[in-house]
Parts: structure tokens; C-alpha cells; sequence
């Protein structure tokens, strides 16, 4: 989903949702259940400049950016995305 402000850097990117493997072998991710969602703004300067990713903490997500993500997570819930 395209942002026109990353609440972090001010810079416009898109928004992903990305699940994550710790690494521990007893871990619950270690059988498929990964860690997450963890969201970040990805930047893509331009073609030949590598992408740049802001974490987004819970701190940040504020206002209108915290109801387009609730959106998206509703969207995805029923199947629409």
C-alpha cells in the first residue's frame, strides 16, 4: 500500500507487513509459525539506488496511518486482498 509520508523519515514509500524466523530451534517460527507482523516503509529512490526500509514501531503508528492499516488487516481478514 503506497504512503505518501513514512511517519518515521517523511519520505513517501509503501507500506508491507513482513513476518519474520528468529533463528532458535525450539522456537515457534522454527515450525512455520512465524514472528510478526512487523511493518516497515519501503523507499525505492530510484532504479539503480538500493531500497531503503524504515521500521515501523507501535509508537508510530498513529492517525491515518493506523486506520489504513486496520483497513488493510480488515481487507485481508475477509479475503479481499
Amino acid at each position: 500500500m503506497h504512503i505518501d509520508k513514512c511517519p518515521k523519515c517523511g519520505d513517501p514509500g509503501f507500506l508491507v507487513k513482513k513476518y519474520r524466523r528468529c533463528g532458535k530451534p525450539n522456537c515457534k517460527c522454527a515450525t512455520g509459525s512465524l514472528h510478526g507482523p512487523y511493518w516497515t516503509v519501503q523507499h525505492h529512490p530510484s532504479r539503480f539506488k538500493p531500497i531503503k526500509d524504515c521500521h515501523i514501531s507501535q509508537k508510530l503508528l498513529t492517525g491515518d496511518l493506523e486506520e489504513r492499516i486496520k483497513e488493510l488487516l480488515a481487507k485481508e481478514q475477509a479475503g479481499l486482498i
